[in-house]
């Protein structure tokens, strides 16, 4: 052994003795029966098993990232296999042909975790160059401070707290080398565990705290966070979110990339059921020459929504519900002083960071449930006359006779929030009083499409637009809307009655 590597042992050796010392003045949760490396101790306010909190003390003294490194961030058991696999497919398909590592290899070999492999200064581990991809359990207020300063973007992905508690049981007892079987009274133990999880007691728990610390802080850094959901991954269409990714770690997909369908090939490539399939998925063992080796099936269950349905009570369901009620509320949230969906608060960021907009956009601007509907019919109806200038016949039917007129005008912060060029009308109108004609005729002229001899157009995109005829057309009564998006509603939803004064009953 050279002289620098026996320094170098030295030196991790001194540390690791410093960082027990701490760890052992920190609160302690023993595990039930399980192994004394399991236990959790509770640094910057959060609970860490014992070999990962050592990591993380040596990673928070001695990491030094790179500008270009990319964090994939995560509490345990809440997607971190599949985004693994998603973002290194991504950013590594110009490297491999079909022999693909993935198809021999765990996604956690391929992407080093930050805590395990870059302990002390790193030099244990041989980073690939090209591969800018590390992986975290780590809280946001725990990460190396250099990260944050350094501007390196970051990936965060969440799940349903009911299912990830459920994941992180059975994977505690793979971890464990049993079987459910084997434990005794398995039901105390997973009671326990379910109290403890409530209570927060967890690795790097509490859940609640680990997600509203890196939701709050993609609202706050957009365009260096991205906040992903695994629900809305699984319900979405994935290629969305595999396109989002190629878009946010700048390696965006091209037109030919595109037309040869690589994005497809990735989603498939990646999917739950090939990588759980992959007999190196099924045999193989992850870490099997150290002290924290594990079955790689471990990390392939289920991969599902809703399997805490059939291992939670009703009242454990209620229970987790009502925590996370009281701690997170990720569904809206203020911002700018008005509050926002958080699908429409990701779209509203990422069109002020990145929409461009033509000086000849006309954009349509109303409250929720006004009038945008038909708003939306009118100005399509008029915009678009000159290609449909006989409405009744039945040789060019007008769009709005077999679309949804939502389908016809984009949405600003859903359709143009990823950056894209896309040939769009967008119509801004003065307030609507009762005389449909004369402001159709506003209209017109607002837009600067003002009608010349037109005879009867007026009136035949006045009954176009009308309520009664928007609701009665068999899309708008069967149809739905967006429903590639979890965003999807059916189209019935946009026509209840339209009128007047119904605020009386």
């Amino acid at each position: 052994m050279s002289d620098h590597h026996i320094e170098e042992e030295s030196k991790n050796s001194i540390s690791t003795i410093r960082y027990n010392a701490l760890i052992s003045t920190l609160p302690k949760v023993e595990r039930i029966k399980m192994s004394p490396n399991l236990d959790w101790y509770k640094y910057q306010g959060f609970w860490f098993p014992y070999s990962f909190l050592v990591g993380l003390l040596s990673i928070q003294e001695h990491f030094k990232p790179l500008p270009t490194d990319i964090f994939l961030c995560s509490f345990p058991k809440t997607g971190t296999t599949w985004l693994k696999a998603l973002t290194f497919a991504i950013s590594t398909r110009n490297r491999f042909g079909p022999n693909h590592p993935l198809l021999s290899t765990l996604p956690h070999e391929c992407v080093p975790f930050l805590e395990v492999d870059l302990v002390h200064d790193g030099t244990n581990y041989n980073r690939d160059p090209q591969l800018p991809l590390l992986a975290t359990h780590v809280p946001y207020t725990s990460l190396p401070k250099s990260i944050i300063e350094l501007g390196c973007k970051i990936i965060y992905i969440c799940r349903d707290p009911k299912d990830t508690f459920v994941s992180l049981w059975y994977f505690l007892i793979k971890l464990t080398g049993r079987e459910l079987g084997e434990i005794t009274n398995h039901k105390l133990c997973f009671q326990k565990e379910f109290e403890q999880f409530c209570e927060g007691k967890s690795s790097y728990g509490p859940f609640w705290d680990h997600v509203l610390e890196f939701w709050k802080a993609s609202l706050e850094n957009p365009e260096r966070i991205l906040f992903l959901k695994y629900e809305d991954m699984k319900k979405d269409n994935n290629l969305f979110y595999v396109r989002r990714l190629a878009e946010f770690i700048n390696q965006p997909f091209s037109e030919e990339e595109e037309d040869k369908g690589v994005p497809q090939k990735i989603m498939e490539l990646c999917s739950f059921g090939n990588l759980s399939g992959l007999e190196v998925n099924k045999t193989g063992k992850h870490r099997a020459d150290t002290g924290l080796g594990i079955n790689n099936n471990a990390y392939f269950r289920k991969g599902e929504i809703g399997d805490w349905k059939n291992h939670l009570t009703k009242e454990m369901a209620e229970t987790i519900d009502r925590i996370a009620e009281e701690n997170l509320d990720l569904d809206s949230y203020e911002y700018q002083v008005y509050w926002f969906l958080y699908h429409f608060l990701l779209g509203i960021m990422s069109v002020q960071e990145h929409f461009k907009a033509q000086s000849t956009d006309i954009v349509l601007r109303h409250y929720p449930k006004t009038g945008t509907t038909w708003i939306k019919a009118l100005t399509f109806a008029i915009s678009t006359r000159n290609h449909y200038f006989s409405i009744s016949t039945t040789n060019n039917k007008h769009p709005l006779l077999t679309n949804m007129p939502h389908s016809c005008v984009p949405f600003l912060e859903v359709d143009l929030r990823v950056r894209k060029t896309r040939k769009s009308t967008f119509l801004k109108i003065p307030r609507y009083e009762k005389d449909s004609l004369i402001y159709i005729r506003r209209l017109t002229e607002f837009i600067n499409q003002p009608f010349s001899e037109e005879k009867g157009v007026p009136r035949k995109i006045m009954k176009l637009c009308s309520f009664e005829n928007l609701s009665s057309l068999e899309v708008n009564k069967t149809g739905k809307y967006n429903p590639e998006r979890n965003l999807g509603i059916e189209n019935s939803a946009y026509f209840r009655k339209g009128q007047i004064g119904d605020w009386k009953n």
